[in-house]
């Protein structure tokens, strides 16, 4: 089964503002690479 992300739309302008660019890869990588393929293996699934 294939997993779509979707960013909520506060999260560019709160969340990461202060963090590097460099930093906001690797966490973009980790979320592709972890979270994408499948979510339940990296942790419990997120919750609106």
């Amino acid at each position: 089964m294939a997993y779509k992300v979707i960013y909520h739309t506060d999260i560019f302008k709160e969340n990461l503002a202060g963090i590097p660019q460099n930093m906001k890869e690797v966490i973009k990588g980790a979320i592709e690479t972890r979270l994408i393929p499948d979510p339940f293996v990296a942790g419990e699934p997120f919750t609106p």
